[in-house]
Protein backbone atom coordinates (compact mmCIF):
# COMPACT_ATOMS: atom_id res chain seq x y z
CA UNK A 1 0.00 0.00 0.00
CA UNK A 2 0.97 3.40 -1.38
CA UNK A 3 1.77 5.96 1.97
CA UNK A 4 -0.56 8.64 0.60
CA UNK A 5 -3.18 5.10 0.92
CA UNK A 6 -2.29 4.68 4.19
CA UNK A 7 -2.28 8.19 5.63
CA UNK A 8 -5.82 8.65 4.55
CA UNK A 9 -7.00 5.76 5.76
CA UNK A 10 -5.40 6.40 9.18
CA UNK A 11 -7.04 9.66 8.53
CA UNK A 12 -3.81 11.90 8.26
CA UNK A 13 -5.07 13.49 4.56
CA UNK A 14 -7.28 16.70 4.29
CA UNK A 15 -10.86 15.30 3.30
CA UNK A 16 -13.07 17.51 0.86
CA UNK A 17 -16.43 17.53 1.50
CA UNK A 18 -18.58 18.56 -1.77
CA UNK A 19 -21.79 20.40 -1.35
CA UNK A 20 -24.41 21.56 -3.85
CA UNK A 21 -26.23 24.55 -2.40
CA UNK A 22 -29.16 26.71 -4.23
CA UNK A 23 -28.97 29.91 -3.56
CA UNK A 24 -32.25 31.69 -4.15
CA UNK A 25 -32.84 35.33 -5.18
CA UNK A 26 -34.36 35.72 -1.53
CA UNK A 27 -30.97 35.20 -0.11
CA UNK A 28 -32.20 31.56 1.27
CA UNK A 29 -29.68 28.59 0.91
CA UNK A 30 -30.90 25.24 0.13
CA UNK A 31 -28.14 22.44 1.51
CA UNK A 32 -28.96 22.01 5.22
CA UNK A 33 -26.29 19.59 5.61
CA UNK A 34 -23.24 22.25 5.45
CA UNK A 35 -21.91 23.15 8.54
CA UNK A 36 -24.10 26.18 10.42
CA UNK A 37 -20.98 28.66 10.28
CA UNK A 38 -20.32 27.87 6.49
CA UNK A 39 -24.34 28.71 5.93
CA UNK A 40 -24.36 31.45 8.05
CA UNK A 41 -21.34 33.03 5.90
CA UNK A 42 -23.02 31.97 2.31
CA UNK A 43 -26.28 34.19 3.53
CA UNK A 44 -23.89 36.80 4.18
CA UNK A 45 -22.12 36.65 1.21
CA UNK A 46 -25.25 36.06 -1.48
CA UNK A 47 -26.80 39.40 -2.63
CA UNK A 48 -30.48 39.79 -2.96
CA UNK A 49 -32.95 41.64 -4.94
CA UNK A 50 -31.87 44.13 -6.94
CA UNK A 51 -28.09 43.17 -6.98
CA UNK A 52 -28.77 39.97 -7.29
CA UNK A 53 -30.41 40.87 -10.49
CA UNK A 54 -27.44 43.26 -11.12
CA UNK A 55 -24.67 40.89 -10.20
CA UNK A 56 -26.19 37.82 -12.44
CA UNK A 57 -26.98 40.47 -15.61
CA UNK A 58 -23.28 41.73 -15.48
CA UNK A 59 -21.86 38.40 -15.03
CA UNK A 60 -24.35 37.33 -18.39
CA UNK A 61 -22.94 39.70 -19.96
CA UNK A 62 -18.98 39.04 -19.30
CA UNK A 63 -19.36 35.44 -20.33
CA UNK A 64 -20.00 36.68 -24.62
CA UNK A 65 -23.34 38.46 -25.04
CA UNK A 66 -22.46 40.37 -28.16
CA UNK A 67 -22.35 44.55 -27.04
CA UNK A 68 -24.40 45.21 -30.34
CA UNK A 69 -27.12 44.04 -28.72
CA UNK A 70 -27.37 45.83 -25.93
CA UNK A 71 -27.97 49.16 -26.79
CA UNK A 72 -30.79 50.63 -24.76
CA UNK A 73 -30.81 50.19 -20.74
CA UNK A 74 -34.12 48.12 -21.57
CA UNK A 75 -32.29 45.53 -23.19
CA UNK A 76 -30.10 45.12 -20.47
CA UNK A 77 -33.17 44.43 -18.25
CA UNK A 78 -34.75 42.09 -20.34
CA UNK A 79 -31.85 39.83 -19.90
CA UNK A 80 -33.67 37.13 -17.64
CA UNK A 81 -32.56 36.52 -14.69
CA UNK A 82 -33.41 33.35 -12.73
CA UNK A 83 -34.60 32.63 -9.06
CA UNK A 84 -32.02 30.55 -7.75
CA UNK A 85 -28.29 29.68 -8.82
CA UNK A 86 -26.71 26.40 -7.95
CA UNK A 87 -22.93 25.82 -6.48
CA UNK A 88 -20.57 23.28 -5.99
CA UNK A 89 -18.84 23.77 -2.82
CA UNK A 90 -15.79 22.10 -2.05
CA UNK A 91 -14.89 22.57 2.04
CA UNK A 92 -11.34 21.78 2.94
CA UNK A 93 -11.03 19.93 6.36
CA UNK A 94 -8.48 18.08 8.34
CA UNK A 95 -7.16 17.12 11.44
CA UNK A 96 -4.89 19.41 13.69
CA UNK A 97 -2.57 16.76 13.81
CA UNK A 98 -2.35 16.31 10.07
CA UNK A 99 -2.00 20.13 9.71
CA UNK A 100 0.84 20.64 12.48
CA UNK A 101 2.47 17.18 11.52
CA UNK A 102 2.60 18.53 7.52
CA UNK A 103 3.78 22.30 8.71
CA UNK A 104 5.21 21.75 11.78
CA UNK A 105 4.39 23.67 14.85
CA UNK A 106 6.19 26.98 13.84
CA UNK A 107 4.58 27.49 10.44
CA UNK A 108 1.08 26.45 12.06
CA UNK A 109 1.62 29.01 14.83
CA UNK A 110 2.62 31.63 11.93
CA UNK A 111 -0.66 31.07 10.00
CA UNK A 112 -2.89 31.70 13.26
CA UNK A 113 -0.99 34.75 13.25
CA UNK A 114 -1.37 35.98 9.87
CA UNK A 115 -5.23 34.84 9.89
CA UNK A 116 -5.87 36.82 13.00
CA UNK A 117 -4.63 39.72 11.16
CA UNK A 118 -6.59 39.06 8.11
CA UNK A 119 -9.91 38.15 9.95
CA UNK A 120 -9.72 39.77 13.67
CA UNK A 121 -13.62 38.58 14.27
CA UNK A 122 -12.97 35.25 12.91
CA UNK A 123 -15.53 34.86 10.01
CA UNK A 124 -14.04 33.07 7.15
CA UNK A 125 -14.35 29.56 7.61
CA UNK A 126 -13.86 29.37 11.19
CA UNK A 127 -12.26 26.48 12.37
CA UNK A 128 -12.31 24.92 8.75
CA UNK A 129 -8.50 24.22 7.71
CA UNK A 130 -6.68 26.06 10.33
CA UNK A 131 -7.43 24.71 13.92
CA UNK A 132 -8.23 26.88 16.45
CA UNK A 133 -5.50 26.94 19.54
Amino acid sequence: MGEAKRRKQLGLMPQIENHDVTLHRDGSVSDHALPGAVMQRLKTWAETGERWDARYRTSFIGTGLPRELLKTEEDLMDIPVPERMRLRLGLLSGSPAWLERELGSGALAMLRKVKAALDPKGIMNPGVLIPDA
